[in-house]
């Protein structure tokens, strides 16, 4: 598979300025859905 096929064409800027970012120290990435093993649920 080509690299062109991964990413749309639209989105390729975007994705090329967050790297940019990324390699400069310009930036960091969270990563996870949002959910706390910890958390408590409420009834």
């Amino acid at each position: 598979m080509k690299n062109e096929n991964i990413i749309s064409k639209e989105l390729l800027p975007y994705f090329s300025e967050i790297a940019k970012r990324l390699w400069s120290g310009h930036a960091a990435v969270m990563i996870g859905a949002g959910f706390s093993k910890n958390a408590k649920k409420n009834d």
